[in-house]
């Protein structure tokens, strides 16, 4: 990344954390590494509102001159309300809002999103911490079946690298009722993995029912 910003400086860039689709995180020194890249004026660091590890990152990363910060309800069980926002200083946001296109959040969307921050916020922080504790214990399980691995991760799924065609583990899967993301008709590098949504604890366990059965 670094050494395509090299050469050719964007005027802008994005960086999603967690990345998709492997999920991970970035190092703190890495996005201060970034920002001394040549002829970049504005940094968008785009991730989820959510009580994880990386979430704390932000606090030292304001500091760092350029960056702003785009964030959404998506992850955190409120995808349905559409509701996102930019972080940032006065005079940008004023010229952002120029160019915004009229009533792109509704009124009813806004408010629910408002009350969710201001009055339910705990709840989130109670759910936000069962996936990341299924999370673990889903990864671990996983990474116990031969053939199998997981990168860590730091968002709501976990990315897969199967023994097997990810087509088959795929179709093996549906066949045993169980629905994950793949990406094999991308082929290449993603040919053999799967996008796995943390579920509920019961979800999992059936998830990794199947996925034992479907490896063999």
């Amino acid at each position: 990344m670094q050494r395509a910003m090299e050469m050719m400086p964007p005027n802008v860039v994005f960086v999603a954390s967690p990345n998709n689709r492997p999920e991970t995180g970035w190092a703190r020194i890495a996005l201060r590494r970034f920002s001394q890249a040549p002829g970049t004026r504005w940094w968008c660091w785009t991730r989820p509102t959510s009580t994880t590890r990386a979430n704390r990152c932000v606090a030292g990363v304001h500091a760092i001159r350029g960056w702003r910060f785009l964030r959404t309800l998506s992850k955190v069980g409120l995808a349905a309300l559409r509701v996102g926002w930019l972080e940032g200083d006065e005079a940008l946001l004023r010229e952002v809002d120029k160019v915004r296109q009229p009533f792109n959040v509704s009124a009813t969307s806004q408010a629910a999103a408002a009350a969710v921050l201001a009055e339910a916020w705990d709840d989130v922080r109670e759910q936000v911490g069962t996936v990341v504790r299924e999370r673990a214990r889903l990864t671990e399980a996983i990474r116990g079946i031969a053939g199998c691995d997981v990168p860590p991760s730091s968002a709501n799924f976990v990315w897969v690298g199967t023994p097997r065609p990810a087509a088959e583990v795929h179709a093996a899967l549906l066949a045993r009722g169980v629905l994950v993301r793949s990406f094999h008709g991308v082929a290449g590098r993603l040919a053999s993995r799967l996008r796995i949504t943390v579920g509920t604890s019961q979800e999992n366990d059936a998830l990794l029912d199947a996925l034992r059965a479907a490896l063999g």
